[in-house]
């Protein structure tokens, strides 16, 4: 279930591969090189942000050059937004994320959690980047992105975002999204990020929180499926954590409440089959 699941198409990326057929074609039949890439209207950049406006185009180089200016920590947080909303739309639309892997992406969008944790909209777009840079359909070795991204901090600057921004749905969903490619299939990822948020039972303890706070069906889901991803190492311990923080009860809440859904009744299902297995 969780295998198979962790390598659907994801539903918020599938609006960037819906183009008009001749409109794909154009694209795939370029190369990243070509200053004509784009038309205008399919990057809807901030028109008040003069430092990406690509009204003319997308080229490598224009894309390095949005790479080191978001580089610079101290960017006011519209120009962090602005820089890494267009960087979100390029990835997913021209499913050049390795190229983008390779410009130093990666580093870039966690210096921008960590710079604003506070901040919903730039904690939305970098989780978003986040999945998109760990994920399959997007990337050639989406295991070898995930390990860097750890390297450098992304789970611990997500875990901080979702925390200081609790009431923000989109958030507690992106940063889901973002954990579970993060963490999927890695035992010693899903280590570091338990250590990373201080122990087993305080990770259990937020998940639970974020399905208590959030009851839309796609935020239980996440949720389900982050408690099912976390039990499958140490197990015995990790379940006396999250019946502890009475995941149980709020599991059987979510099928109670969404119970036409069978996406999430099977991964509730699945997160309580584990925590009741012997």
């Amino acid at each position: 279930c969780l295998k198979n699941r962790s390598r659907h198409f994801r539903d918020d990326f599938k609006k960037g591969a819906e183009m008009k057929s001749e409109t794909k074609s154009d694209v795939d039949n370029v190369a990243l090189d070509d200053v004509s890439m784009l038309h205008p209207e399919q990057v809807d950049v901030d028109k008040h942000e003069k430092i990406f406006d690509y009204s003319c185009g997308i080229s490598r180089s224009k894309l390095i050059q949005t790479i080191k200016i978001l580089r610079i920590n101290k960017l006011d947080a519209k120009t962090q937004e602005s820089g890494l909303g267009y960087m979100q739309k390029v990835a997913k639309l021209l499913s050049c994320a390795d190229a983008l892997i390779d410009m130093g992406l990666s580093k870039v969008v966690v210096d921008a959690l960590r710079t604003h944790p506070s901040n919903a909209d730039i904690s939305t777009i970098s989780c978003s980047l986040i999945t998109v840079l760990t994920h399959i359909e997007h990337v050639k070795n989406a295991e070898k992105s995930a390990i860097v991204l750890m390297r450098f901090g992304a789970g611990q600057a997500i875990m901080k975002s979702m925390k200081q921004n609790m009431e923000t749905e989109e958030v507690q969903y992106h940063g889901l999204l973002a954990l579970y490619n993060l963490t999927y299939n890695s035992e010693r990822r899903r280590t570091a990020l338990r250590n990373a948020e201080g122990s087993n039972a305080e990770l259990a303890t937020l998940i639970v929180e974020i399905m208590k706070n959030h009851s839309s069906k796609a935020v239980q889901i996440e949720c389900c499926a982050a408690i099912s991803n976390f039990q499958l190492q140490d197990i015995e311990q990790n379940k006396k954590n999250f019946i502890e923080c009475q995941a149980v009860e709020t599991v059987a809440d979510a099928i109670s409440e969404h119970g036409k859904s069978e996406d999430l009744v099977l991964i509730a299902c699945e997160a309580l089959n584990i925590m009741y297995e012997s």
